[in-house]
C-alpha cells in the first residue's frame, strides 16, 4: 500500500514539475519576444528622435541667423537715414567739407563705405569723387524712389551688397543729391555665420528668389557663387525629403521650408527662409551630423547594456528552472514551497528589476532582515556574492553608505534609505526611488535605488548604475547651451540674451539694461587684422563677465555690440558703481599687437524702475540713443536714461 502511495506521489510531483517548467518557459518566451519588439521600437523611435532634433536645431539656427541679417540691414538703413537727416549747410559748403562729414559718419557708425550720388552721376566718398556711370551704373539705371538693394562685384569677383536710399531736398554745388548708399561686405557676413562644433559644420548662404547667390561663399557641397535652384535641379541631385518643385515655389512665394538632399555624394539637411524686407533667402545646411552620431551612440550603449542584462535574465531563468524542477521532483509540492520563498508577485517584480538593476534584495520590515536575490560585484568591503544571503538591513545600509557612497551624499542617503522613511514613502506611492553617487576605484559613478512594496508587506529593493543616462542628459544640456551661446565670446548669443531680458522686463522686475559698442573697432580690424579684432571682442566680453554677477544676463548682440541686464541694480548710483568697475576692467585688457592703444567703449545705460510696464524694444531704443550720445565723448563714456512707472 505504501509503495502505491509513493508511486502516486511521484506521479503528482512529476506533474507539478512539468507544469512549473512549462510555465517558466512560457514566461521566458513572453519576455524574449517583448525584448525583441522593444528593441525594434527603440531603434525606430531613435531614428525619429534624431530627425526631430536635427530639424529643430537647423530651423532654430536659421531663424537666429536670419534675424542677424535683418538686424544688420535695418541698422545700415537707420545709419543712412540718420546720415541724411543730420547733414548741415556747413557740411555742404565744399567737396572737402562733404568728404569730412562722410568720414565722420563712417567712423561714428562703423560703416564700410558711405557714398552720395548727385543727379549728374557724380559719386562722393570720403576720399574721392568718381563718375557713377562707370563705377556704380545701377544708381542711374534705376529710378530709386524707395530703399533698394543691389549686388555688384568689387575688386574682381568679390561681391558686395549695396543698400541705396533716395535723397530729397539736399543740394550740393548747385546740383540735387539723388541717392545715398552703403556697401555691405556680404561674404564676411556669411562667413561669420558658419558654426563648427566637434565634427559638425553648419553652413549659411544668401540667395535671391531666382536662386542667384549673393556671395562668393559655398553652402556645404554647393560650390561658391553657384545658383541654388540650378544645383537642386541637376539630375545627379536626389531628394530624400521634399522636391525641387516645392523649393522653387517656396522661393517664388517667399515661404520657408526644409529639405533633405543628396548632393555630390553627401546627404544634407537644408533649411531656408526669407529675409525680412530684403527679398533674399537665407539657407542653412548640415551634413555629417554630430547630433545624430551622439544620439545613436548613446542609444547603442543603452541597447548593448539591455542585451547584456537580458542575457543575465536568461541565465537566471535557466538556473531557476533547473532548481525548480529538481526541487519539485525530489521533495514534492510542500518541499517546493519551502525552497522557493519568493512569491509570484515577488518573482514578477524581481524579473522586471533584473532587466536593468544590478543588485536586488528583499526586506522584511517586521524583522529588519535583508535577503540578497541578485548581486553583481560587491555590496561593501569584504562582502560579495560568495557571502551569506541574509543580513540586518539597517546595519548593512549603514556599512554600504560609509564604504561606498560619495561623502557629500552620505547624510542624504542615511535618511533616504532608513526603513521608516522607506515605509512612509511606500504608503503613498507604488515605487520609491532616487539617485546618488558612489566612489569606485577613485572614480565617481551615478546610481539609482528603487523600493517596491509587496502585498505581504515585504519590500523588494534594486540598485543600478545610471552613468549612461546622466551622460545623455549632459550631452543634451551641452547642445542646448551651444544653441544659446556665442561661439567666440562664450556669452549668450543675441537670440537667447534678448529672450531672457524680455522675460525679466515683462515680469516688471526692474533693473538696469546696458548697451555698448567698441570704439574704433573697424580700425582694429583694418590696421591689425581680424585676429586682433577678435581678441578685442573677447577681452571686452571677459571684462563684462568680471563686472557683472553670475545671475546677470550678459550677451553679444553681434559685431562689436554687447549688452547686459542686472535685475538687482535699480538706481543710477548703483549703476555708476558697476560701470566704473567695468571701465577699470577694460584698462586691464592686454593685447600685445595694440601696445598702449586703449580699448574704449560707448555705453548707454537705462535704469528700469521695479513695476515699470515696458518691453525690450522700448528699452533697447532708449539705450541705443544713449550710445550715440556717448560716442560724441572721448574714451569710455556712459550716458544714462531711466524708465519709470
Amino acid at each position: 500500500m505504501s509503495s502505491v502511495k509513493k508511486v502516486f506521489s511521484d506521479m503528482k510531483n512529476n506533474k507539478i514539475s512539468i507544469i512549473a517548467s512549462v510555465g517558466v518557459i512560457f514566461l521566458f518566451l513572453i519576455i524574449l519576444f517583448s525584448n525583441i519588439i522593444l528593441s525594434r521600437s527603440s531603434r525606430k523611435n531613435t531614428n525619429i528622435a534624431v530627425d526631430k532634433v536635427s530639424e529643430f536645431y537647423i530651423e532654430e539656427l536659421a531663424k537666429n541667423r536670419a534675424k542677424d541679417v535683418s538686424e544688420l540691414l535695418r541698422r545700415n538703413y537707420d545709419f543712412i537715414v540718420n546720415a541724411v537727416k543730420v547733414i548741415t549747410d556747413d557740411d555742404l559748403k565744399s567737396v572737402k567739407s562733404l568728404r569730412k562729414y562722410i568720414h565722420k559718419i563712417k567712423i561714428l557708425y562703423n560703416i564700410y563705405s558711405l557714398v552720395f550720388v548727385d543727379e549728374n552721376g557724380l559719386a562722393y566718398t570720403d576720399y574721392s569723387t568718381t563718375t557713377s556711370q562707370s563705377a556704380y551704373p545701377f544708381v542711374l539705371n534705376e529710378a530709386i524712389t524707395e530703399p533698394v538693394f543691389f549686388t555688384m562685384n568689387m575688386y574682381g569677383a568679390r561681391k558686395q551688397v549695396i543698400l541705396a536710399v533716395p535723397v530729397e531736398n539736399i543740394v550740393f554745388n548747385g546740383v540735387k543729391l539723388k541717392v545715398c548708399y552703403v556697401q555691405i561686405d556680404i561674404d564676411s557676413l556669411v562667413k561669420n555665420m558658419v558654426v563648427q562644433f566637434e565634427e559638425m559644420e553648419t553652413f549659411c548662404n544668401l540667395y535671391y528668389k531666382n536662386g542667384e547667390c549673393l556671395t562668393n561663399v559655398g553652402l556645404g557641397t554647393f560650390g561658391p557663387g553657384r545658383n541654388f535652384l540650378t544645383e537642386l535641379s541637376r539630375p545627379e541631385t536626389s531628394f530624400v525629403d521634399g522636391s525641387f518643385e516645392d523649393v522653387q515655389n517656396d522661393f517664388a512665394e517667399g515661404r520657408s521650408g526644409q529639405i533633405s538632399v543628396v548632393h555630390n555624394g553627401y546627404e544634407s539637411y537644408i533649411y531656408y527662409l526669407p529675409i525680412e524686407d530684403a527679398s533674399w533667402f537665407l539657407t542653412v545646411s548640415i551634413y555629417d551630423n554630430v547630433i545624430s552620431e551622439h544620439i545613436q551612440s548613446t542609444t547603442k550603449r543603452i541597447m548593448r547594456n539591455s542585451e547584456i542584462q537580458f542575457l543575465i535574465t536568461i541565465a537566471l531563468f535557466l538556473l531557476f528552472t533547473i532548481q525548480l524542477s529538481y526541487s519539485v521532483s525530489k521533495r514534492g509540492k510542500d518541499l517546493l514551497k519551502k525552497q522557493v520563498s519568493i512569491s509570484q508577485e515577488q518573482l514578477l517584480i524581481i524579473e522586471s528589476l533584473s532587466r536593468s538593476y544590478r543588485n536586488i534584495y528583499t526586506i522584511n520590515p517586521e524583522t529588519n532582515k535583508l535577503t540578497i536575490i541578485q548581486l553583481n560585484g560587491y555590496i561593501t568591503q569584504g562582502l560579495d556574492s560568495h557571502s551569506r544571503s541574509t543580513y540586518d538591513y539597517t546595519e548593512m545600509a549603514n556599512r554600504y553608505i560609509t564604504d561606498r557612497v560619495y561623502p557629500e551624499d552620505q547624510e542624504f542617503m542615511r535618511d533616504a534609505l532608513s526603513l521608516p522613511v522607506v515605509m512612509q514613502h511606500l504608503e503613498n506611492v507604488e515605487e520609491y526611488s532616487g539617485s546618488y553617487r558612489i566612489l569606485e576605484n577613485d572614480e565617481v559613478h551615478f546610481y539609482q535605488y528603487s523600493y517596491t512594496k509587496l502585498k505581504n508587506n515585504k519590500i523588494v529593493a534594486g540598485f543600478k548604475n545610471i552613468d549612461d543616462v546622466v551622460k545623455a542628459a549632459k550631452e543634451k544640456e551641452l547642445l542646448i547651451s551651444l544653441s544659446e551661446t556665442d561661439s567666440m565670446t562664450n556669452l549668450y548669443n543675441r537670440g537667447s540674451g534678448e529672450r531672457k531680458v524680455s522675460e525679466a522686463i515683462n515680469n516688471e522686475k526692474g533693473g538696469i539694461f546696458v548697451l555698448l559698442d567698441v570704439d574704433n573697432f573697424k580700425h582694429f580690424n583694418d590696421t591689425y587684422g581680424h585676429e586682433v579684432g577678435d581678441k578685442v571682442l573677447i577681452g571686452v566680453a571677459q571684462s563684462l563677465k568680471k563686472t557683472f554677477r553670475e545671475g546677470d544676463i550678459v550677451f553679444r548682440l553681434g559685431g562689436d555690440e554687447f549688452a547686459a541686464y542686472a535685475e538687482s541694480i535699480r538706481t543710477k548710483n548703483s549703476a555708476q558703481t558697476v560701470l566704473e568697475r567695468f571701465k577699470l576692467n577694460l584698462k586691464d585688457i592686454k593685447i600685445e599687437e595694440l601696445g598702449d592703444f586703449p580699448i574704449t567703449t560707448s555705453i548707454g545705460a537705462v535704469v528700469i524702475k521695479k513695476g515699470s510696464k515696458t518691453n525690450f524694444s522700448t528699452v533697447y531704443k532708449a539705450a541705443d540713443v544713449c550710445v550715440y550720445k556717448s560716442k560724441e565723448q572721448e574714451g569710455t563714456f556712459v550716458t544714462y536714461d531711466s524708465i519709470e512707472l
